[in-house]
């Protein structure tokens, strides 16, 4: 007479391994802010170390030229170089660009655009058309339609005082870097990340 081998769904095996999926989900969700503030606190070196397949046998930061200059460079917001020592900047002797800044991640130059507005935003630059003044000289641009343009994306008037907040800031760096590259490249994770690393 042969056995009938029943299989019946083992319950308790389940509902521990969801148990233990849980405790380590909640652990991450718990130490997420440690997690984050020791990838933030990495220095300039540590950064470089960790992106070095980044760059040529020349020592300099490769770029894709089928992409606009700003994304490419992950710089979205064409930041001129300069000797501010930004988190995730590719040093000097890396910069294979030669006028802007180059990061090694979007969300690095993301973050420099953010701090480079809040920045200027605090030393009274507090209206769209100050900012931008400052932000797009007309030496270099075309300073009164980018004013315009900001204005209308942002429902401020140009000359109406602008105060920092994480909407107020969200909505320039969309604006802004879709300006400087004529096209979104800037996504929501890319704005997310780089807004905890300011």
């Amino acid at each position: 007479m042969k056995r009938k081998i029943e299989i019946r769904p083992n319950f308790i095996g389940w509902f521990a391994l969801a148990l233990v999926l849980t405790i380590i989900v909640l652990i991450i969700v718990k130490n997420r802010k440690q997690i984050l503030e020791s990838v933030s606190n990495l220095n300039s070196d540590d950064i470089q170390k960790a992106y070095s397949g980044l760059l040529d046998i020349y020592g300099k930061f490769k770029t894709d030229k089928s992409k606009p200059r700003g994304e490419r460079n992950n710089n979205p917001g064409n930041l001129i170089k300069t000797s501010i020592k930004w988190k995730g900047k590719v040093e000097t002797e890396g910069n294979s660009d030669g006028h802007f800044e180059q990061f090694y991640e979007m969300k690095y130059g993301v973050r420099a655009l953010i701090k480079d507005l809040i920045n200027d935003i605090g030393k009274g630059k507090n209206t769209i058309t100050k900012l931008i003044t400052e932000f797009a000289p007309p030496s270099e641009n075309n300073t009164s339609g980018y004013i315009n343009t900001v204005s209308s994306a942002t429902g401020k008037l140009p000359n109406e005082v602008i105060s920092i907040s994480k909407s107020f800031i969200k909505e320039l760096v969309s604006v802004i870097t879709y300006h400087e590259n004529g096209r979104k490249v800037v996504s929501e994770s890319d704005f997310e990340n780089a807004w905890q690393l300011v």
